[in-house]
């Protein structure tokens, strides 16, 4: 589960664990963990999936003619 804060959080668990979530980062922790989080007043990041890019455009390359004289 990903989670974020809007302000720096301390979290601690009954079961000794603990973790600081500093405002703005996301952090990946387990599911226990993350509800403890949410308990707390964190939010739960959702995976989006990104844009897929534009394709790129091909640039059309002009040849140059140019004049070979060879002398024999």
């Amino acid at each position: 589960m990903k989670i974020t804060a809007k302000t720096d959080t301390y979290v601690s668990t009954p079961w000794g664990a603990g973790i600081t979530v500093l405002a703005g980062e996301i952090k990946t922790v387990g599911e226990d963990m993350g509800y403890e989080c949410i308990q707390a007043g964190c939010t739960e990041v959702k995976d989006v999936p990104k844009p897929k890019p534009k394709p790129k455009k091909k640039k059309s390359v002009k040849k140059k003619e140019t004049d070979i004289i060879i002398e024999v």
